[in-house]
């Protein structure tokens, strides 16, 4: 004599009850992968930062132990009058990535083997190609205004007469000095009017609005790249890392 069920079916209630279960395991996983994930992308986010810190300090040491500004100003008429911003997202493509060429990643770009280094992939919209870039320069330390006359753009040394580009030997505790964080400013829909806090620049709380702040896009944190080229992930950030008297 046979007992228990006649056919391999399953009741209504155990189909709700494996559901229910599939469920709950949905949604304690699936956190879990976004984490892994995110976890990944911070890691690759991490080495684009730790080889731009090399290709910085390759160019230090090709200009006189003097390290890039964050932003040139456009002098379009002799030595005295600054022309309007070159960062602005009412701008055309070529005049974004013209900008981005005159900037910190543009100098730089040489020392690398892509551009694409400048894109975080936590922040895949923000490609070089559309005339932005996902990282922030240090703010307080380089500021632009340092080309020359004539609308080009200087470098670190006395040929582009205006020799005040920070040295590394001015920074007294490299290791705690920020260089370049995640930075959301460049996805704005205003991107910067020649103001160093602005455009590629990042600043300390004190100083501007959340917007030039770096941003805590990964896991609630951000990548920093520090004067000395070490890499750590950060989630909190004091004014004595930006600037040279504060240090």
């Amino acid at each position: 004599m046979k007992f228990g069920r006649t056919n391999g079916g399953f009741t209504l209630i155990e189909l709700l009850v494996v559901i229910g279960i599939i469920a709950i395991l949905a949604a304690i996983l699936f956190p879990v992968f976004a984490r892994a994930r995110e976890k990944a992308r911070t890691a690759t986010c991490a080495s684009n930062e730790k080889q731009m810190g090399i290709a910085i300090l390759m160019y230090a040491q090709d200009y006189d132990e003097r390290l890039p500004d964050s932003q040139p100003s456009y002098w379009t008429s002799g030595c005295a009058v600054n022309s309007t911003a070159v960062w602005s997202a009412t701008k055309s493509l070529g005049e974004r990535i013209a900008a981005l060429d005159l900037s910190w990643q543009g100098v730089v770009q040489p020392y690398v083997q892509s551009k694409q280094l400048f894109t975080c992939p936590s922040r895949g919209d923000l490609p070089w190609a559309d005339g932005y870039t996902g990282y922030g320069y240090n703010g307080s330390y380089w500021g632009g205004n340092k080309t020359p006359c004539g609308g080009t753009h200087g470098t670190a040394d006395s040929k582009s007469g205006l020799d005040n580009y920070i040295s590394l030997a001015e920074i007294p505790t490299p290791a705690s000095t920020l260089m370049v964080a995640d930075s959301p400013i460049n996805g704005a829909p205003e991107v910067g009017d020649g103001d160093p806090s602005d455009g590629e620049g990042i600043t300390p709380p004190d100083q501007q609005g959340p917007n030039h702040l770096p941003e805590t896009r990964h896991n609630r944190g951000y990548n920093v790249l520090w004067c000395d080229g070490h890499v750590k992930w950060m989630n909190v950030l004091q004014d004595r890392h930006w600037t040279i008297e504060d240090d």
